[in-house]
Protein backbone atom coordinates (compact mmCIF):
# COMPACT_ATOMS: atom_id res chain seq x y z
CA UNK A 1 0.00 0.00 0.00
CA UNK A 2 1.37 3.44 -0.92
CA UNK A 3 1.96 5.83 1.99
CA UNK A 4 0.09 9.10 1.87
CA UNK A 5 1.93 12.11 0.55
CA UNK A 6 1.84 14.14 3.77
CA UNK A 7 3.26 11.39 5.96
CA UNK A 8 5.90 10.15 3.58
CA UNK A 9 9.40 10.53 4.97
CA UNK A 10 12.18 12.16 3.01
CA UNK A 11 12.23 14.61 0.15
CA UNK A 12 8.85 15.25 -1.47
CA UNK A 13 8.55 15.96 -5.19
CA UNK A 14 5.55 17.45 -6.95
CA UNK A 15 5.22 17.19 -10.74
CA UNK A 16 3.41 20.07 -12.45
CA UNK A 17 2.60 19.53 -16.13
CA UNK A 18 2.23 22.93 -17.81
CA UNK A 19 1.10 24.03 -21.25
CA UNK A 20 0.86 27.81 -20.98
CA UNK A 21 -2.89 27.80 -20.29
CA UNK A 22 -4.59 29.72 -17.48
CA UNK A 23 -5.50 26.40 -15.85
CA UNK A 24 -1.88 25.25 -15.75
CA UNK A 25 -0.83 28.61 -14.23
CA UNK A 26 -3.46 28.19 -11.51
CA UNK A 27 -2.22 24.63 -10.91
CA UNK A 28 1.35 25.91 -10.67
CA UNK A 29 0.38 28.49 -8.03
CA UNK A 30 -1.51 25.86 -5.99
CA UNK A 31 1.37 23.39 -6.27
CA UNK A 32 3.87 26.01 -5.08
CA UNK A 33 1.72 26.82 -2.03
CA UNK A 34 1.44 23.11 -1.26
CA UNK A 35 5.17 22.56 -1.76
CA UNK A 36 6.09 25.53 0.42
CA UNK A 37 3.91 24.24 3.27
CA UNK A 38 5.31 20.72 3.02
CA UNK A 39 8.94 21.56 2.33
CA UNK A 40 8.70 19.91 -1.07
CA UNK A 41 10.28 20.73 -4.42
CA UNK A 42 8.44 21.12 -7.70
CA UNK A 43 9.25 19.94 -11.19
CA UNK A 44 7.73 21.77 -14.15
CA UNK A 45 7.13 19.47 -17.12
CA UNK A 46 5.95 20.45 -20.59
CA UNK A 47 5.04 18.05 -23.39
CA UNK A 48 5.26 19.85 -26.71
CA UNK A 49 4.05 18.91 -30.16
CA UNK A 50 5.71 20.28 -33.25
CA UNK A 51 3.34 21.16 -36.08
CA UNK A 52 2.85 18.28 -38.47
CA UNK A 53 1.01 18.30 -41.72
CA UNK A 54 1.34 16.23 -44.85
CA UNK A 55 4.03 17.63 -47.10
CA UNK A 56 5.04 20.51 -44.82
CA UNK A 57 8.66 20.65 -43.72
CA UNK A 58 9.38 22.57 -40.54
CA UNK A 59 11.40 25.67 -41.36
CA UNK A 60 14.16 27.14 -39.22
CA UNK A 61 11.90 30.04 -38.17
CA UNK A 62 9.08 27.61 -37.22
CA UNK A 63 11.52 25.63 -35.09
CA UNK A 64 12.90 28.78 -33.43
CA UNK A 65 9.38 30.03 -32.73
CA UNK A 66 8.43 26.69 -31.14
CA UNK A 67 11.60 26.69 -29.01
CA UNK A 68 10.86 30.24 -27.80
CA UNK A 69 7.31 29.23 -26.86
CA UNK A 70 8.58 26.20 -24.90
CA UNK A 71 11.12 28.33 -23.03
CA UNK A 72 8.46 30.94 -22.25
CA UNK A 73 6.05 28.33 -20.87
CA UNK A 74 8.71 26.68 -18.69
CA UNK A 75 10.24 29.92 -17.40
CA UNK A 76 6.88 31.48 -16.64
CA UNK A 77 5.97 28.51 -14.45
CA UNK A 78 9.42 28.29 -12.87
CA UNK A 79 9.29 31.99 -11.90
CA UNK A 80 6.18 31.31 -9.81
CA UNK A 81 8.17 28.78 -7.76
CA UNK A 82 11.28 30.93 -7.49
CA UNK A 83 9.28 33.93 -6.19
CA UNK A 84 8.14 31.70 -3.31
CA UNK A 85 11.62 30.22 -2.74
CA UNK A 86 10.45 26.74 -3.69
CA UNK A 87 13.11 24.56 -5.34
CA UNK A 88 12.18 24.00 -8.97
CA UNK A 89 13.49 22.06 -11.93
CA UNK A 90 12.07 21.96 -15.42
CA UNK A 91 12.03 19.80 -18.52
CA UNK A 92 10.27 19.66 -21.88
CA UNK A 93 9.65 16.52 -23.89
CA UNK A 94 8.39 16.28 -27.43
CA UNK A 95 5.76 14.21 -29.10
CA UNK A 96 3.51 11.36 -28.25
CA UNK A 97 0.42 11.32 -26.08
CA UNK A 98 0.70 14.09 -23.47
CA UNK A 99 -1.27 12.21 -20.81
CA UNK A 100 0.77 9.02 -21.24
CA UNK A 101 4.04 10.99 -21.20
CA UNK A 102 3.04 12.66 -17.90
CA UNK A 103 2.02 9.36 -16.26
CA UNK A 104 5.19 7.61 -17.43
CA UNK A 105 7.42 10.53 -16.32
CA UNK A 106 5.81 10.65 -12.85
CA UNK A 107 6.28 6.92 -12.39
CA UNK A 108 9.83 6.79 -13.77
CA UNK A 109 11.08 9.54 -11.45
CA UNK A 110 9.00 8.58 -8.38
CA UNK A 111 7.04 11.78 -7.92
CA UNK A 112 4.88 11.92 -4.82
CA UNK A 113 2.09 13.92 -6.43
CA UNK A 114 0.97 15.41 -9.74
CA UNK A 115 -0.75 18.81 -9.68
CA UNK A 116 -2.29 19.91 -12.97
CA UNK A 117 -4.96 22.10 -14.48
CA UNK A 118 -8.37 20.71 -15.37
CA UNK A 119 -8.15 21.97 -18.95
CA UNK A 120 -5.25 22.87 -21.14
CA UNK A 121 -4.61 24.32 -24.55
CA UNK A 122 -5.72 21.19 -26.42
CA UNK A 123 -8.46 21.40 -29.00
CA UNK A 124 -10.33 18.35 -27.69
CA UNK A 125 -13.29 19.47 -25.57
CA UNK A 126 -14.68 17.10 -22.97
CA UNK A 127 -17.55 17.89 -20.67
CA UNK A 128 -15.67 18.31 -17.36
CA UNK A 129 -11.98 17.61 -17.89
CA UNK A 130 -9.53 18.07 -20.70
CA UNK A 131 -8.39 14.88 -22.40
CA UNK A 132 -4.88 15.07 -20.89
CA UNK A 133 -5.98 15.65 -17.29
CA UNK A 134 -8.65 12.97 -17.69
CA UNK A 135 -6.02 10.46 -18.89
CA UNK A 136 -3.61 11.31 -16.06
CA UNK A 137 -6.36 11.15 -13.43
CA UNK A 138 -7.45 7.68 -14.51
CA UNK A 139 -4.12 6.08 -15.43
CA UNK A 140 -1.65 7.42 -12.87
CA UNK A 141 -0.57 5.40 -9.83
CA UNK A 142 0.74 8.68 -8.42
CA UNK A 143 -1.83 10.80 -6.53
CA UNK A 144 -3.26 13.54 -8.75
CA UNK A 145 -4.65 16.94 -7.75
CA UNK A 146 -6.72 18.60 -10.48
CA UNK A 147 -6.99 22.41 -10.15
CA UNK A 148 -9.94 24.20 -11.77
Amino acid sequence: MRETFVHKAGHRKILIPVDGSNASSRAMRHAVLLAKGLGASVFVYHVFHLPRAAGIVMTKSMKESSEKEIITILNSAKNIALKSNVPCKQQAQGGGNSGKNIVDFAEKYNFDMIVMGSRGMGSAKEMFLGSTSNHVLHKSKTPVLIVK
